[in-house]
């Protein structure tokens, strides 16, 4: 343009390139936190609170559609996982285009160097982040007691409401420094000296490459959580000839709404007794198998079962 700014076209698909790399960067980050530390990514919790706001004739016809309640999963998983992406890159474009406007009131601007960190996109993105992760903290809030580590219920929501923080932080400042690497313009340039403006930079591949980075360090996470999913048991059936009358132990129907079941703690969790017993002192988990028989023949009350931190 005669006046050096960027067309509003190349604005929009530097917002959404910045967006869809930025939406990567989430998913890795997710998939670390859920592989790491059992921290429950927004695709399960999306999940798990959608499905009770469904009908269940619905959902039957959902299980029929997609051929069995294992491919609606998968399908489900799919879906979610691209949405995250292509909702990253709309944010993206929305904060490319809104930060541009802002910036073209200023007279002269496209005279003036342009930040890797610009301060209004800085405010933008404070301001988007807080307000989505507010959004989903009210329509997750039933779900945010899920930790999948055996994280103490009383603590569990503020655990979970900060892995979600976490998350979307990775989104939103993702977008703020993709976005800043192909507008960016140093104060020395003696030109428009930007990617968006027609030059190749070392910024943009730098970009691509952090981006590509992301992608295979997705991919080999999602094949770990692939492999510790519940996949391949969950809805299993004893069926067919050989059927016995006493149903083996590894062969019971399974099915489970979690796409990666919980890992046990031990250390965080005890089994109190109370009712007519003598030792009402507490069992902890982890020395429970070790526990001595006992030929003790009175009732007794298993009153709670609670999760504390062990002293």
């Amino acid at each position: 343009m005669s006046d050096g700014r960027i067309p509003f076209w190349k604005v929009a698909l530097g917002g959404l390139c910045a967006g869809l790399s930025g939406g990567i960067m989430m998913l890795v980050v997710a998939g670390l936190l859920r592989l790491l530390l059992g921290s429950p990514s927004a695709t399960e919790l999306i999940f798990d609170r959608a499905f009770p706001l469904v009908s269940v004739a619905f959902f039957i016809e959902q299980i029929n559609r997609f051929g069995g309640y294992i491919q609606l999963k998968v399908a489900g998983v799919i879906a979610s996982l691209v949405g995250q992406i292509l909702a990253s890159g709309l944010a993206g474009l929305a904060y490319a285009l809104v930060l541009e406007s802002l910036r073209r009131r200023h007279k002269g601007e496209s005279l003036l160097p342009k930040p890797l960190i610009d301060p209004t996109g800085l405010k933008l993105i404070v301001f988007g982040l807080l307000l989505v992760w507010l959004g989903f903290e009210i329509f997750l809030a039933p779900t945010l007691i899920t930790q999948y580590r055996g994280v103490p219920t009383a603590i569990s929501p503020y655990v979970t409401s900060l892995g979600l923080l976490v998350e979307f932080a990775a989104c939103a400042f993702g977008i703020l420094l993709f976005y800043g690497l192909l507008t960016h313009r140093p104060a020395s340039a003696t030109d428009h000296n930007s990617l968006l403006a027609g030059h190749r930079t070392r910024r943009a591949f730098l970009q691509l490459a952090i981006t590509a980075a992301g992608a295979g360090a997705f991919g080999f996470i999602l094949r770990r959580l692939a492999r510790n999913s519940t996949l391949d048991y969950d809805g299993t059936t004893y069926e067919g000839p050989d059927v016995q009358l006493i149903t083996p132990n590894d062969d019971f129907y399974c099915v489970t709404k979690n796409l990666i079941d919980p890992e046990v703690v031990r250390e965080l969790w005890r089994l109190e007794i109370s009712g007519r017993w003598s030792n009402r002192a507490p069992i902890l988990l982890r020395s429970s198998p070790r526990c001595p028989r006992s030929s003790n023949s009175q009732p007794f009350v298993a009153s709670a079962i609670r999760s504390e931190e062990a002293s």
